[in-house]
């Protein structure tokens, strides 16, 4: 058995699925589950990404469970109901949920039915295609200006040494939550005499980050910090395996309680829509503040923030300036459409 059947295996045990039922049988359903994910996902699998598709999934079969609904039986008039459902119901910030996760839900169920129909264990594939939100060409996450983002990093001056190191990172790197929390001590080195940073980011592919030398000092008093709480010499007595972020009780950060910091680091930096601020606010900031400056362009943004396709950047470079945009076309038709004009 490989490493990546065994990790599939375990999350797909702690989610429930393929337990004794008393039988001495295995629930078929929890076999073809890990079966998809073995097929579906690369190996071998982060846990962060077999965690994202099994919640996805659960959340499909715990609908079909609450409308007793067999889930290898499920029709499409079934899966535009769950479509509607998911669509109507708010995230656990009172949002409606973003065109692009509804999207991603569906798009879960609708990989496991697409493998399940050529299994031979469901007759039809209940969430179609075409029946999934239409995904915004342009980023609807609010973003930070360059103003709030200076109050930000005004801001840390004010903050312990932990807020300051992740903030720094969060905003200049561009890294996901999950690649953060991944991050441990030895993930930081150097790379022909530049200061790096490897995180592991979807479909368990790694890549490297030159830090700048404001997130260099950040991380190296956070770490500094540490060894001298516990009676070390310095930071290269720590573990490397250790967590770089990690809570008060040793356990990684989680981005429940990174936007905690980030939002109460908003709020004391003045920033009015503070409760608004969240981990990927600050990654999307990342991106377009980068382009604003006018100094990268959006293919060197599209490796910093590991984005496998382009057309991914694409929609916050369309969000940056759109109203500045707008003013500039409606300005000029008004122009050249305008009586007076000599022309």
């Amino acid at each position: 058995m490989t490493v990546g059947e065994v990790l599939v295996g375990e999350l797909v045990l702690a989610g429930g699925h393929g337990r004794d039922v008393g039988t001495g049988v295995r629930d078929p359903l929890g076999e073809l589950v890990a079966r998809w994910l073995l097929a579906v996902l690369k190996a071998p699998p982060s846990p962060a990404s077999v965690r994202a598709y099994r919640a996805d999934i659960d959340a499909w079969f715990a609908w079909c469970r609450d409308a007793e609904v067999d889930p290898l039986r499920a029709t499409r008039t079934h899966g535009d109901v769950y479509r509607q459902i998911l669509a109507a119901t708010p995230t656990r910030y009172g949002r409606p949920p973003a065109p692009a996760t509804v999207a991603r839900k569906l798009a879960v169920v609708s990989s496991f039915y697409t493998y399940a129909v050529d299994d031979g264990a469901a007759p039809v594939v209940p969430i179609r295609a075409r029946s999934r939100p239409v995904v915004p060409h342009i980023s609807t996450t609010r973003g930070l200006s360059r103003d709030e983002a200076r109050a930000f990093v005004r801001r840390l001056d004010h903050e312990c040494t932990f807020d300051r190191a992740l903030v720094r990172v969060l905003l200049v790197e561009g890294p996901r939550t999950a690649e953060v929390s991944g991050l441990n001590i030895d993930s930081i080195g150097v790379d022909a005499g530049r200061p790096v940073m490897t995180v592991v980011g979807k479909g368990n592919v790694a890549r490297t980050l030159v830090l700048d030398a404001s997130v260099v000092v950040a991380v190296d008093d956070m770490l500094a910090e540490r060894a001298t709480s516990r009676g070390l010499g310095g930071p290269d007595e720590l573990p490397g395996d250790e967590p770089l972020f990690a809570r008060a009780d040793g356990r990684r950060l989680t981005q429940r309680t990174t936007m905690r910091i980030l939002q109460r680091v908003a709020r004391s930096a003045g920033i009015a829509e503070h409760r608004k601020i969240t981990p990927h606010v600050m990654r999307h900031a990342c991106a377009t503040l980068a382009l604003d400056s006018g100094r990268v362009g959006i293919h060197e943004v599209r490796d910093q923030l590991g984005h496998r396709q382009l057309s991914t950047t694409e929609r916050y470079d369309r969000a940056r300036g759109r109203l500045s945009r707008s003013a500039a076309t409606v300005s000029a038709l008004a122009a050249y459409i305008d009586p007076t004009d000599a022309d």
